[in-house]
């Protein structure tokens, strides 16, 4: 039997998926993170919710700032 080593080319969806954080980062997650705190600031000020979805939608909002 071969030793195994922790080193090698990695898994076959790392590639992509890094290809993807790459295209997300800078500008375009700056305007989604201003879009979320849009939308869950409307619909914390217009929402008619009962107390769980109010909860998680100030959850949403506090963790988007």
């Amino acid at each position: 039997a071969f030793p195994a080593h922790a080193a090698g080319s990695g898994m076959p969806w790392e590639a992509p998926l890094q290809s993807i954080l790459e295209s997300i980062e800078g500008p375009v997650a700056k305007i989604l993170a201003t879009i979320v705190i849009i939308l869950t600031g409307l619909g914390l000020a217009f929402g008619e919710s009962g107390g769980g979805m109010r909860k998680l939608l100030q959850i949403v909002f506090g963790l988007s700032i």
